[in-house]
């Protein structure tokens, strides 16, 4: 899919979800998520365990049934190996040889804007459990150098991929007071290039706070309604 054709989808799915819950709105909460990002995919074998942030802002409707959040995440993480070797092919047929070389990663950075879903599963004595799904469009930063036997090296090498995907979230949150909830999540982004040439899928496990800044209920409660 066309990297323009998605964010103009993101768009219409973010402008659609404001003006069909706006008007039902329990809750609106901004909140924030450490955890630690576990590369999977394509990136899982050259890149360590780091820490992702997130901040985000959400509505909740049908008395906190459904949220709809809104965020940034954020993460960046460093190389397994120094160096992994790795191989270039020359030519073709019985001609072709295989050039040893090598690879060094020294960052990785992503940033990604996703929009997502919560439906409540259970709610028991102030725990309650949500799970949902959403739709994710970033962008990936890598440095390394790369050098192949014969053929030179390149120093100080930079790319950048545009990334988007599906993100999954199952979270335990427990509600200390009536603008204060704690949770523990754990969020499978299923991240890939928009040419589907490299995965950059990871898991991460995390603790929040969400804060609420508007309740409709407390109003009620406030004017006797």
């Amino acid at each position: 899919m066309p990297y323009f054709v998605l964010m103009r989808q993101l768009r219409q799915n973010i402008l659609l979800c404001g003006l069909l819950l706006i008007t039902n709105v329990t809750t609106a909460q901004v909140g924030i998520k450490i955890s630690q990002m576990r590369p999977k995919g394509d990136i899982g074998e050259y890149f360590k365990k780091n820490v992702a942030y997130d901040i985000y802002y959400y509505i909740s409707t049908l008395n906190d049934h459904l949220r709809s959040r809104v965020g940034i995440m954020y993460t960046q993480s460093t190389s397994r190996l120094d160096t992994f070797n790795i191989y270039a092919v020359k030519g073709n047929g019985s001609s072709a040889l295989i050039l040893p070389g090598y690879e060094v990663y020294h960052k990785l950075r992503m940033t990604a804007l996703y929009i997502d879903e919560d439906l409540r599963i259970i709610r028991r004595r102030g725990f309650t459990v949500f799970a949902g799904l959403g739709l994710m469009v970033g962008k990936a930063h890598m440095e390394y150098d790369q050098g192949y036997e014969s053929m030179g090296t390149t120093s100080n090498a930079k790319a950048d991929n545009t990334l988007f995907g599906l993100r999954f979230n199952v979270s335990l949150n427990y509600k200390i007071n009536n603008h204060f909830e704690v949770f523990a999540a754990a969020t499978h982004n299923a991240l890939t290039v928009t040419d589907w040439s490299a995965s950059y899928a990871n898991t991460c496990y995390g603790l929040g706070l969400n804060y609420t800044i508007k309740d409709k209920t407390d109003n009620k409660n406030k004017t006797g309604k």
